[in-house]
């Protein structure tokens, strides 16, 4: 008993110590992604990023260097501001009320700094049900694995070790529309899913190779994650990679505003409860949820991804506890959306008229049998 109360005290000192620590800060390094065959490894795409982060708030802006494409993601009031600009200069806005379903979009790169640089942000519950940073966007296994975390011994208390294992009770309990909206391989879809789990045995591991010490608080300044990539799209073949995270400055943040700024005339999606409504921002700026209601015209979506249908069952409570952010305050319940179409419904009515076909045909091979016989 009396090394429970001390575990107790001890967890409760550190939350709160957690708690008091407010460190703002921006951010700005590289990350490469590798590809590892033995001993030798190939650069395959560098990405540049910032990151800021100002009280619960944070902006993660990544540019890819192989197309010129600038990402910008922010997490302000419960909700994710996002805006993508091309080479062109051509841009485009998002706003979503559930931040973790913008983290499925999201290529790795904003997961692996949200992994590293603003984790004590959320809970410990909240941080693993959030998609593993290593996997595609909108893979059909981002919430199926378990998180072992080793901390630094200093503040902010960022993670110094994170080891990712593959839960196979979570794996079986996804639902087939996650699987199929992902592989888009037809009745090959369930196969390439397990073959997909075998390849995950060795597992993934995230950990801080350097630190640096920032007006007293310890960041990461290298830090890398080791993981294996199934490629089913070249015939499920597999690859060993590794992603690296460089920081090159560490500044005070310029600004407390974190929502990027749009062009005038760009074209924005505000999606509220399932449903998107469509505006053009005239001074370059995100409206409000109501005046988004009020001025934006409702696009006639198809029905949901089959993704987010199949991450909302996980969060129903059969594959762990409830999915949420920890500032998304503002957001409201998942809704469950029923796909009227599934792939096994219509093998299920080529099977039904393939087997009333036979029993026709049966049937009426009996009845000339029979009338043959009379004569």
């Amino acid at each position: 008993m009396k090394r429970i109360l001390q575990a107790t005290s001890i967890a409760i000192a550190v939350c709160a110590a957690q708690r008091l620590v407010a460190i703002d800060y921006a951010i700005s390094g590289d990350q490469t992604v590798y590809n590892v065959d033995g001993l030798k490894t190939s650069a395959v795409m560098t990405v540049s990023f910032t990151l800021t982060r100002v009280g619960a708030n944070w902006a993660i802006s990544n540019t890819y260097t192989n197309t010129g494409v600038k990402d910008t993601i922010a997490l302000a009031g419960g909700c994710t501001y996002s805006v993508t600009t091309d080479l062109s200069g051509a841009s485009a806005g998002l706003v979503m009320d559930d931040p973790i379903d913008r983290l499925d979009a999201a290529t790795v790169f904003p997961r692996v700094l949200l992994l590293a640089f603003l984790t004590p942000q959320q809970k410990l519950e909240d941080v693993t049900n959030a998609p593993v940073p290593f996997l595609w966007p909108r893979h059909a296994a981002l919430h199926c694995y378990r998180w072992s975390f080793k901390w630094s011994t200093e503040a902010p208390w960022l993670p110094a070790q994170v080891r990712f294992e593959l839960d196979r009770n979570l794996a079986r309990r996804v639902h087939p529309d996650a699987i199929s909206s992902y592989f888009h391989s037809g009745y090959r879809d369930r196969a390439l899913f397990k073959q997909f789990q075998e390849t995950q045995r060795p597992g993934a591991e995230y950990s801080v190779a350097a630190w640096t010490n920032w007006q007293g608080a310890s960041l990461p300044l290298r830090a890398m994650i080791s993981f294996t990539t199934f490629d089913h799209v070249t015939g499920g073949g597999t690859i060993r990679q590794l992603l690296t995270v460089t920081v090159t400055g560490i500044t005070r943040p310029d600004s407390d505003s974190l929502i990027p700024a749009l062009a005038p005339g760009d074209g924005v999606q505000h999606i509220l409860n399932r449903t998107c409504y469509y505006y053009t921002s005239a001074g370059g700026q995100f409206l409000s949820p109501e005046q988004a209601k009020a001025v934006g015209r409702v696009l006639a979506l198809a029905p949901p991804p089959r993704w987010v249908a199949a991450v909302q069952w996980l969060r129903s409570g059969l594959a762990g506890p409830k999915q949420q952010s920890p500032s998304n305050t503002g957001a409201s319940a998942p809704t469950t959306h029923a796909i009227t179409f599934l792939p096994w419904q219509s093998v299920g009515l080529v099977l039904f008229f393939a087997l009333a076909l036979l029993l026709a045909s049966a049937l009426v091979w009996l009845v000339a049998r029979f009338l043959s016989s009379r004569k």
